[in-house]
């Protein structure tokens, strides 16, 4: 039996979308950590700022590279341009991180903009599937490639004041099992993660603040990294076409 290493990622190139914040970064901040080089593209500001931080967490600085690119998942010259930089820079995409995603209109879902609703799903469902398509050519390329999808915990339990974003997330959960297919001749392994309140920017505070209360009601990004990191790594090569939920069955009972 093979033994669990804490170099899971070593020499292996991983690509985040929504990679400079939440989730994203905890993501690039575990593979780093195990031994991957690494390519974060976001919206954010900082990019700069984050793949300079990234770069500081490197095991290996010889080794290991960090990149980092704007990209707005909706535009298809954006996605390109996210191609050509991987093209050029490794040549192949090991792990692609498709976790790029908005959340808007936590209340009355009737009432919610058709702009709104739209680009929810632009995001979400159309950013996500064109990703992973323009990427494809590179994963074919990689060292027993696999995709990761972030969904969310609102897939097996929908909520009335998430309901339009759970409904782009069911979407994506119903295209990891799919794809998976269309992909197993290729050797790419497809998954998703359905986590659920993780304490991230994108979560209210009221519900951050119940941390302090009760310990393990909501995740911290580590911690969905983590469960990543088993999924994407040699360790879960059996793993494939599967929805994990990553959500503390307290909070089921917990009245906010």
């Amino acid at each position: 039996m093979n033994s669990i290493s804490n170099q899971r990622f070593e020499g292996k190139v991983c690509v985040i979308t929504g990679g400079t914040c939440g989730i994203g970064l905890a993501l690039a901040e575990r593979v780093i950590s195990e031994g991957a080089s690494v390519v974060v593209c976001s919206v954010g500001k900082d990019i700069k700022e984050q793949v300079e931080n990234l770069r500081n967490k490197r095991v290996n600085k010889t080794a290991q590279r960090v990149e980092g690119l704007f990209v707005d998942v909706t535009s298809k010259q954006d996605r390109q341009n996210l191609v050509n930089l991987v093209e050029k820079e490794f040549g192949r995409i090991d792990v692609l991180f498709v976790n790029a995603g908005i959340a808007f209109q936590m209340y009355g879902q009737l009432n919610m903009p058709e702009s709104t609703f739209d680009q929810l799903f632009a995001v979400n469902v159309k950013g996500a599937f064109y990703t992973i398509k323009d990427c494809l050519e590179l994963l074919k390329k990689g060292k027993n490639p696999n995709i990761l999808v972030t969904s969310s915990y609102s897939v097996p339990m929908p909520n009335k004041s998430v309901g339009v974003y759970g409904m782009t997330k069911a979407a994506m959960s119903n295209m990891v099992v799919w794809l998976a297919q269309e992909l197993e001749p290729d050797n790419i392994r497809v998954n998703g993660i359905n986590p659920g309140m993780v304490n991230t920017n994108m979560t209210p505070v009221k519900l951050r603040n119940i941390t302090q209360k009760i310990p393990r009601i909501i995740s911290e990004p580590h911690n969905v990294a983590s469960i990543a990191a088993m999924i994407t790594s040699d360790d879960g090569s059996f793993i494939n076409g599967e929805s994990h939920v990553i959500e503390s069955k307290v909070l089921e009972n917990y009245k906010i």
